[in-house]
């Protein structure tokens, strides 16, 4: 049997099954397959292949920026690389150069791929071309021999990773690590799980092409057996689409109506018995993270639409070495590390400092503790209303390390935590619980400099400011202060219907979660609600300060107004009025508001709040609701998981159930106060790893330095529901049913 004993084989012993027979999808790519796969990708109801190009159309400038410059791009099953050439051009037009290896069993799909991509991608020279004629394995081994040292990034385009049961999955990624070795990247395509329909239809199209595509693999499975299949019995066959939710699939059968025997080889379909030919698993976030942190890999970069999704993939080791790259980076440009622009923080200093003691205290604690690692062993979060009570952290030094002093001792313990990596000694899950902690640095950090950003702009703009750096205390152009009727609105809303949600996350041995995301929880949103599509933006807000209302008591808590009026808060932190106009700065730039005027405003709970009632007795979301929003009407409420991190009025605390993790029992419930309450989602500055549905940030309510948006939301009465049903649920609502709206 020769080449096919292996294909033979596994079509034997899916047939002999007693019960879920199944053959393997291997052999529905022929010449006759192939040709039907090429319509396939050609119909209206099949999104992925349009749905990934469109990804790397349009992201492929920014997923070659995760690429080193001297990395070797290799294609696992490249075809004809059609699509990987918008990463080739791309990567091409950054670096001015660019090496690919292509591996296909295929030589006539290696040939083609050659031409394509010389004709491709501009200044490809030939000699940057790489072919190799070969399954994947053997292909990634003989690409290492080639290139022995060369960081390498594997690219696995068209979800084929989806073909691959969850632990079949795990063992290909961990196998394909251990050829490549560490210096590997992972460039991964894989489809999203969504609506069933989406799902059905994609896969059981008007025109038969896809069934057409089933059977002919049924058929060259039978073929294997010895069995030729007629037009009659092919026509006979029944094909259809399940999809299985629990495993999160798309399953291809094909119904025997008479049964089939095949007495020599001791195959028998009874009479209706169903084979499986195909399927097509899809993945929510935390399935990608999961599938990463159990082969070893972290992700670095995601570029997701609400069908598709794009990842880079890191090995553990080029994980922490981008990480601590991205930490030197950032210090790099701070001149001066003492500067502590946000009082309720420590330093800029700290932060380089404490990134490494918690990994040495978390990872080796059987290790003699010294003096730096107790001053940089916990940050602060002191009350914001009285920062003389803040939870238990070491003393404050009266003088901190020398610069020279702080990076001889953050390289000591980043060797031991590479050698440790190298080794095996530290599992990916605590591997990623010391990346995740890094990387939320980063954001308080990118939140510090915002800050930093704004006083170095205010030192050299040539106009009389108070002592505060906010106003002088006068009525400034612009700004007014009355208490003059409300202004009309209009906010566009959408109706969101009661029902079932899931939250927080189900407790994985491999995956890291953070303690107050598990356990997963099963709730019921009662009432409906409806909520604003955008968050409101720095526009809509400017209308706000403008009208006074941080002067406008009745919409802001007591202890709020007070706390604001006593610091002479008339705007968000990362605002400046100055020259009689305002400047918004971010953590890499400052711009006039105009340029940015649709982006959404960042300010604290408090200002949502007082916002929320200005413009109609409205309020924030509270946690359940957001949750409600994305299962119920996600593509229509907009950016509720990017743009900044959503503010909800929910107290923080744990879900029942709720235990402090072990390795760092103190992280969620010291904040367990009633002060601190949940955000969702995430802000420009959040690291993708990070991002996930489960994820639940804390802050207080007065804090209002991090990068946080919020909307407008408001329950429905009946009477209000009736009506909103009336208009479709989609409508724009007046403020005749729901108020100032």
């Amino acid at each position: 049997m020769g080449a096919l004993a292996g294909p033979f084989q596994e079509v034997l012993e899916g047939l002999q099954r007693s019960s879920s027979k199944q053959i393997p999808f291997s052999l529905l790519y022929d010449d006759k397959g192939s040709e039907l796969y090429e319509q396939i990708v050609e119909l209206d109801e099949y999104y992925p292949y349009a749905a990934e190009t469109h990804l790397l159309e349009e992201y492929a400038p920014l997923i070659v920026r995760s690429i080193p410059a001297d990395c070797v791009l290799v294609e696992l099953g490249c075809g004809s690389a059609t699509k990987s050439g918008y990463l080739l051009n791309a990567f091409h037009s950054l670096h001015g150069r660019c090496h690919y290896v292509g591996i296909d069993v295929s030589q006539s799909f290696l040939k083609q791929a050659h031409t394509n991509l010389l004709g491709n991608v501009h200044g490809l020279k030939p000699s940057s071309l790489h072919f190799i004629q070969a399954d994947y394995m053997e292909g990634l081994t003989q690409a290492r021999q080639a290139f022995p040292n060369k960081l390498f990034c594997v690219m696995w385009l068209g979800s084929s990773i989806g073909n691959l049961v969850a632990e079949d999955a795990v063992s290909f990624l961990k196998k394909t690590l251990s050829i490549v070795g560490p210096n590997c990247l992972l460039f991964l395509c894989a489809d999203q799980w969504k609506d069933t329909s989406t799902l059905y239809k994609a896969y059981h199209d008007d025109k038969g092409v896809t069934e057409a595509f089933i059977k002919n693999g049924m058929k060259n499975a039978l073929a294997l057996l010895g069995h030729t299949v007629s037009k009659e019995e092919l026509d006979s066959w029944s094909y259809h689409v399940q999809i299985n939710s629990k495993l999160r699939r798309v399953e291809m059968w094909v119904t025997f109506p008479s049964g089939l025997c095949i007495q020599k080889h001791n195959v028998h379909i009874r009479r209706g018995e169903s084979v499986l030919v195909e399927f097509s698993r899809k993945f929510t976030v935390q399935d990608l993270q999961e599938l990463a942190t159990r082969s070893n890999f972290y992700i670095q970069g995601a570029w997701r639409s609400g069908l598709y999704g794009c990842q880079i993939l890191y090995s553990n080791i080029e994980a922490l070495r981008s990480c601590w790259n991205d930490t030197d980076t950032f210090f790099d440009s701070i001149s001066d590390w003492k500067l502590k622009p946000i009082d309720l923080r420590h330093p800029f200093l700290f932060y380089y400092g404490h990134l490494s003691a918690f990994t040495k205290l978390k990872l080796f604690d059987e290790m003699e503790v010294t003096e730096m690692d107790i001053m940089f062993s916990r940050g602060i979060d002191p009350s914001v209303l009285d920062p003389f009570k803040c939870h238990n952290h070491p003393q404050v030094p009266p003088e901190w390390p020398s610069r020279e002093a702080l990076c001889a001792y953050v390289g000591q313990v980043r060797s031991m935590v590479t050698k440790a990596v190298m080794d095996g000694t530290i599992p990916m899950r605590l591997v990623c619980f010391l990346l995740e902690h890094e990387r939320m640095h980063h954001e308080t950090l990118a939140y510090m400099l915002s800050q930093q950003i704004k006083a170095n702009f205010k030192r050299t703009f040539s106009t009389n400011i108070g002592s505060n750096g906010e106003s002088n205390g006068q009525k400034q152009d612009g700004v007014n202060s009355n208490d003059g009727a409300i202004p009309k609105c209009n906010i566009p809303n959408v109706k969101i219907l009661p029902g079932k949600i899931s939250m927080g996350s189900q407790q994985s041995d491999s995956m890291f979660v953070w303690d107050n995301e598990v356990p997963l929880v099963e709730t019921f949103v009662t009432d409906a609600f409806i909520v604003s599509r955008w968050p409101v933006s720095i526009e809509e807000y400017m209308e706000f300060v403008r009208d006074g209302g941080y002067d406008r008591k009745h919409l802001w808590e007591n202890e709020d107004f007070v706390h604001f009026k006593e610091n002479g808060y008339k705007w968000p932190a990362t605002w400046s009025y100055l020259g009689g106009d305002f400047y918004i700065h971010g953590h890499a730039t400052t711009k006039h508001w105009k340029e940015i005027a649709s982006e959404p405003v960042f300010v604290s709970l408090a200002e949502a709040q007082a916002y929320c009632k200005w413009a109609g007795d409205f309020r924030v979301m509270k946690e359940e609701e957001y949750h409600r929003a994305l299962v119920e009407d996600g593509q229509a409420v907009h950016a509720l998981r990017e743009g900044g991190w959503e503010w909800t009025s929910t107290p923080f605390k744990g879900f029942p159930g709720f235990k402090a993790m072990s390795e760092y029992e103190e992280y969620s419930s010291d904040f367990f106060d009633g002060q601190h309450f949940v955000l969702k989602g995430s802000s420009p500055a959040t690291h993708p790893a990070l991002i996930r549905d489960s994820f639940r940030n804390f802050y207080q309510r007065q804090y209002r330095y991090v990068f946080a948006k919020f909307r407008c939301c408001k329950a429905l009465a009946n009477e209000a529901l009736a009506q909103a049903d009336s208009n479709g649920s989609n409508s724009h609502y007046r403020s005749a049913v729901f108020g100032h709206v």
